[in-house]
């Protein structure tokens, strides 16, 4: 996964490139937040697959854990 995480990003920012205002976006917390959002569902992913491979094994707290990105998502709406 780390590989596969590693390979996106490379193709993504030969493709794309950086944003021309990527220092002033980086001092937004909207900007930053992205990054919050994306890393909780990362790490709850992570922890759910090899637990899914196996049948009978308990899955609760990282099923639970994937509510985590929408709940932010959420409370960031109503924030703003």
């Amino acid at each position: 996964m780390a590989l596969g995480s590693v390979a996106a990003g490379v193709a993504f920012f030969l493709g794309m490139g950086f944003r021309p205002d990527i220092g002033h976006a980086l001092e937004t917390v909207r900007f930053l937040f992205k990054f919050v959002v994306t890393l909780s569902l990362a790490v709850a992913a992570t922890g759910l697959i090899p637990r899914m491979g196996q049948p009978g094994a308990p899955s609760r707290f990282w099923a639970h854990a994937l509510a985590v990105a929408p709940v932010l998502l959420g409370l960031a709406v109503l924030s703003s």
